[in-house]
C-alpha cells in the first residue's frame, strides 16, 4: 500500500501573476510531499494569461 498523495489545483481567471505566485508557493510547501500541482486556464479570458503561464511555467521546468 502507498502512502497519501496531495494534489493541488489551482484556478487561473484573468489573475496569471497571482495564479503563478499560488502555484510557486504551493510548489515551495509540498517538498518532500507525495503530489503535484496543476494550473488550470480559463484560456477564453483573452488576457493573455495562458501565454504568460505557460511561458512561466517552461521556464521553470514545469509541463505546459
Amino acid at each position: 500500500m502507498t502512502g497519501p498523495v496531495l494534489n493541488t489545483i489551482v484556478l487561473n481567471f484573468r489573475t496569471p501573476n497571482l495564479s503563478i505566485m499560488a502555484v510557486e508557493g504551493a510548489l515551495r510547501e509540498m517538498q518532500g510531499i507525495a503530489g503535484g500541482v496543476t494550473l488550470v486556464d480559463n484560456d477564453g479570458g483573452g488576457d493573455g494569461s495562458l501565454e504568460k503561464d505557460a511561458g512561466r511555467g517552461a521556464g521553470a521546468g514545469l509541463a505546459g
